[in-house]
């Protein structure tokens, strides 16, 4: 079972919700659901596509959508 119309996508017939993927978000995108315990893309439109997640992820199971438009990144320097 795959969640499929966001940008983050986790497939949770793979996903063993080990944690990695929240751990190593930037922006807090990915959390564990406090009512089910369970790895999901709670802020999904937050997401600033580094893809951090997917490196980090050992079962392979998270996927960017590439469609998703982001604007301009600007530094805070």
């Amino acid at each position: 079972m795959t969640t499929d119309n966001l940008t983050v996508n986790i497939d949770y017939d793979l996903c063993t919700n080990c944690g990695i993927c929240v751990r190593s978000c930037p922006v807090d995108v990915i959390r564990v659901d406090p009512a089910t315990k369970v790895v999901t893309a709670t802020f999904d439109q937050d997401c600033m596509l580094c893809k951090l997640c997917v490196y980090d992820c050992p079962e392979n199971c998270i996927h960017i959508d590439p469609g998703k438009q982001i604007g301009h990144i600007l530094s805070w320097g």
